[in-house]
């Protein structure tokens, strides 16, 4: 019988393969059914999106996987003191990104973006 360990490597690995190829297929659909103006759209608000949510996320994973491993009697408490952090972050990130939206589409020299930056805001208290 497979270990706790096994089981979590595979179900870690499967996970990340099933999101590799799930965004693959998103991109070809959206290529092949968007123009390429609204394709690029999409490109440059994903890749906004995506530093925030991967900081996010890998931080807060790391940073929760060192204190439940230094104090597994804690896991409870530590678990959420992180989930709590984690919310007041993401939440003051995407209000941040939201009010941000104008000046990021300035430096993007495409005033049109806005509306875009502002929307994808919530993805980022979704995603992470």
């Amino acid at each position: 019988m497979e270990s706790s360990t096994e089981k979590g490597v595979l179900y870690l690995t499967l996970s990340s393969l099933i999101f590799f190829i799930s965004g693959y297929l998103i991109y070809i659909f959206l290529a092949r059914f968007l123009n390429p103006a609204l394709f690029g759209l999409y490109g440059v608000i994903i890749s906004l999106v995506s530093v925030l949510t991967v900081v996010l996320s890998d931080s807060i994973q790391q940073t929760t996987s060192k204190f439940v491993s230094a104090e597994p009697g804690k896991a409870d408490f530590i678990l959420k003191k992180i989930f709590l952090f984690n919310l007041t972050l993401s939440f003051g990130l995407a209000f941040a990104f939201f009010f941000l939206s104008d000046f990021l589409a300035i430096l993007l020299q495409e005033p049109s973006l806005t509306v875009f930056i502002r929307l994808s805001a919530v993805v980022v208290v979704i995603q992470t």
